[in-house]
This record gives structure tokens, C-alpha cells and sequence, in this order.
């Protein structure tokens, strides 16, 4: 276990934080309520003395915040093992587009941490079928000698 000197416990709650949106609703919000929670211990251990700070933290205390941030870092590591779904697409695709709705093949790929096989093999049918494909970008579908490596959702 690491203690508050060392950032261990900081570091995991921004780790989790940076990566909320691979979390699944329902884990965003025990996540969250787990915030609460902790925020609403560690200001009843302060009180409305200005001058204590978490360091006054007992062992026992830093041991069961550590424990539950293992315990998110574990389901967010799962969840990013899980197999992604057309859903995880399409509500990347909301969060990365641009004003004309113009998404690149490469980055979508790259955030959802596919190899640019698995992605076409997961990906390919479902974005033909929903999706605009628009020349350019550095990866996408080959058609007669163009690459289409930016997508728009149809509309």
C-alpha cells in the first residue's frame, strides 16, 4: 500500500477519473458514489479545522481508500478487456466528432485500443452500413484505389 507522501492514492483516483468513459454507466456510478463517500469521510475526519490535512489519516484509513480504488482499477482494467461493441463505437464516434459530424477512422481505432485488423473485422460491415465513408485520413477502407478513412453517420 502506498501512502498520500508517495501520491499512490492521487494518482489512482486520476487515472480512474481520465478513463471514466471506459467505464459503464453503472460503474461510473458506484465509481462516483464512491467519491462522495470518500469525500464525505475524509471532511468529517478534517472538520472545520483548516489547519489538519489528510496526512492526520490513520493507517487502517489509507489501507480501505487504497483497497476501493484497487477495486475500481480492477473493474475499469476489465472493462477494458472486454470485447467492444458497436455501442462503444458509436458513442466514441458522438464524443470525437467534429461541427460536420467528420470522425477519423485512425483515431477512433486508436482511443478504442484495437489493432487497425480487429477494428475493420469488428467495425468494418457496421460502419459501411451506417456510416458515410469520405476520402482521406492514413487508415480506412480501400475503393478503387481511394482510402476512405473519415466517417459521418448517415443520416
Amino acid at each position: 500500500m502506498g501512502t498520500l507522501k508517495d501520491r499512490t492514492v492521487i494518482d489512482k483516483i486520476r487515472y480512474i477519473g481520465s478513463n471514466m468513459d471506459k467505464l459503464t454507466e453503472e460503474e461510473r456510478k458506484e465509481f462516483t458514489n464512491w467519491l462522495n463517500e470518500l469525500y464525505n469521510a475524509v471532511s468529517s475526519i478534517l472538520g472545520k479545522n483548516s489547519n489538519m490535512s489528510l496526512s492526520n489519516l490513520g493507517n487502517a484509513e489509507l489501507k480501505e481508500i487504497n483497497e476501493k480504488l484497487d477495486k475500481v482499477l480492477e473493474i475499469l482494467n476489465e472493462t477494458k478487456k472486454r470485447k467492444k461493441t458497436t455501442y462503444d463505437l458509436d458513442v466514441l464516434y458522438n464524443k470525437m466528432k467534429d461541427s460536420l459530424g467528420f470522425v477519423r477512422i485512425d483515431n477512433l481505432r486508436k482511443e478504442l485500443g484495437m489493432s487497425f485488423e480487429e477494428f475493420m473485422q469488428t467495425f468494418g460491415d457496421y460502419i459501411e452500413k451506417h456510416y458515410e465513408l469520405i476520402p482521406g485520413g492514413d487508415e480506412g477502407f480501400i475503393r478503387n484505389g481511394v482510402k476512405y478513412g473519415i466517417i459521418r453517420r448517415k443520416s
